[in-house]
């Protein structure tokens, strides 16, 4: 995301899984990078130039977003304050109820 063109010219494309379909994968992250390279030219709104982060910042910026996952996601005791019950009546509607992919109440 900072340098996609570097990114690219980087990455080790065989350690994608064999069953990724990928025939056309450098014609089109070719034509990606083509469109991002006229974007920039005709200076369209919104397109991101290069960016360059020194060791530091880029450590700084990982550790920012380290603390943007409260470790208490991860551990069902900590959350349950905040997980209601099935009898729930969810009075002011704000409610958010997760459900697993069986359907049922996590």
């Amino acid at each position: 995301m900072l340098n996609p063109t570097e990114a690219i010219a980087n990455y080790d494309f065989s350690q994608l899984e064999q069953t990724i379909q990928a025939a056309d994968m450098l014609t089109n992250t070719q034509f990606s990078l083509d469109q991002l390279a006229a974007n920039r030219v005709n200076n369209v709104d919104g397109v991101q130039r290069d960016v360059t982060y020194t060791d530091n910042e880029a450590t700084d910026l990982v550790e920012f977003l380290k603390t943007l996952t409260d470790p208490c996601m991860k551990d069902r005791n900590c959350l349950a304050p905040w997980i209601p019950d099935a009898g729930d009546t969810n009075p002011d509607g704000l409610r958010v109820i997760a459900i697993d992919n069986t359907g049922a109440l996590l």
